[in-house]
């Protein structure tokens, strides 16, 4: 098998798999499926610093995970409800355990949402 069919394999199954993931009910699993305004809440530093006040500073350390997790949920409800951006991050997710380099993933990354971007296009028009 040459490189590049091997690439396209790559491409074309990190595109299936974020179709796939965009809309199947797993995200239902994992809270990802709308953006909840408690955590969209928690996820704001300012809040806190309203409602605790002085002691912001020495609660920091048990405010700051909290923080940080909220804000990774909000950063993952916005990659994986988009299709293209959830293309590239599988195509170099697979391209990166493939063993492939840093620069090779990107372009399989990019080759991925080329390749999301014509299955889109195919569905848009299929009757």
């Amino acid at each position: 098998m040459s490189i590049l069919s091997f690439i396209t394999l790559i491409a074309i199954s990190g595109a299936a798999m974020s179709y796939q993931w965009v809309y199947s009910d797993l995200k239902r699993l994992l809270f990802l499926d709308k953006q909840y305004p408690v955590l969209m809440l928690l996820a704001s530093p300012k809040a806190y610093r309203r409602l605790i006040g002085g002691w912001f500073y020495p609660l920091l350390l048990l405010i700051l995970p909290v923080v940080i997790i909220a804000s990774i949920h909000g950063y993952l409800y916005k990659l994986f409800s988009c299709i293209y951006c959830s293309a590239f991050w599988f195509g170099l997710g697979l391209a990166l355990l493939f063993h492939f380099t840093i620069m090779q993933s990107i372009l399989v990354g990019g080759i991925t949402v080329f390749a999301q971007n014509l299955n889109h296009f195919i569905k848009s028009r299929s009757i």
